[in-house]
């Protein structure tokens, strides 16, 4: 509150010197500074905090928070189980634990703390989603899909679990159940650039070339900057002889990703196909030094 003169009464500074009474006070002035991307003083924050009141349980979890928007995920993950420790109930913590688990690559670890979350909240759609991310890095596809799927049941706006479910029917070669996922993960998200790819991929993968082409370009004008989508309209283009639009669509992925070391080969093949057979050599010795086998 300001006082007359337009400026922050200078008690405001006094009221959070250390008490026993300011352990929150630290604590929202934290979640202030998260809010605001500054996570190195959030973290300050909630550690005076935390000194302040060792039991505090949620200071330990929004410090967790922070600590994983940082980037800081081994961090993170010892501020959660702190949280839980305290408060074995708090399922927010197993889910945004279980997520910092799936970033490491724990994925067994991921799926359990998921579980806990799921069981303590059976209506958090972010948990199903989650768990079902886990089990898509473990290739465990029917478990993903089912995730998602109940995901949805309870959010049918929840977009990224149609993109994500697509991209596993994709995986198990249900191209028709893809191309409805991300059809609708387009309606609801329209300038999602990589929906458009995704659905591009499946098309291809039902020789529906042209639709995949059309899907690829509009990726590449929804996000100018998406090399894999220019790679992918390379491909198409080459598989309709067009080489001359395949070297050029090949030739902007590699601006965009200079070590695409599969667009320096497959633009190699259509300079080849397109009778340029110095220019097809030279990328394919490149492709080869970037590891292309």
């Amino acid at each position: 509150m300001k006082g007359t003169n337009g400026k922050v009464p200078t008690n405001r500074a006094k009221a959070l010197k250390p008490g026993p009474l300011t352990a929150l006070a630290y604590c929202n002035r934290a979640l202030a500074h998260c809010l605001k991307g500054e996570y190195g003083r959030a973290i300050a924050d909630f550690t005076t905090a935390i000194k302040l009141d060792p039991k505090f349980a949620l200071a330990h979890y929004n410090r967790g928070r922070a600590y994983y928007d940082s980037g800081e995920y081994d961090a993170a993950i010892a501020d959660f189980t702190a949280a839980i420790t305290l408060d074995p109930n708090l399922a927010a913590a197993y889910h945004t634990r279980g997520t910092a688990y799936t970033n490491t690559g724990e994925y067994g670890k991921a799926i359990a703390d998921f579980t806990t979350a799921i069981k303590l909240d059976p209506q958090d759609a972010g948990s199903y989603h989650n768990r079902g991310r886990a089990y898509y890095h473990k290739n465990q596809h029917d478990n993903s899909i089912a995730d998602y799927t109940t995901a949805i049941g309870i959010n049918p706006r929840y977009a990224a679990s149609y993109i994500h479910r697509g991209s596993a029917y994709q995986l198990k070669g249900y191209y028709a159940k893809a191309i409805a996922d991300f059809t609708t993960m387009i309606k609801l998200e329209p300038a999602n650039a990589v929906a458009y790819h995704q659905r591009g991929l499946a098309h291809d993968s039902m020789d529906d070339h042209a639709r995949a082409l059309a899907d690829y370009t509009t990726a590449t004008e929804l996000d100018p900057a998406y090399a894999l989508a220019f790679y992918s309209i390379g491909l198409a283009c080459s598989l309709k002889e067009g080489y001359a639009q395949a070297i050029a669509a090949f030739t902007r992925a590699i601006e965009l990703d200079p070590k695409h070391a599969e667009a320096y080969y497959s633009r190699g093949l259509a300079y080849h196909d397109n009778g340029d057979n110095g220019q097809a050599q030279a990328d394919f010795d490149r492709a080869k030094e970037l590891g292309y086998k």
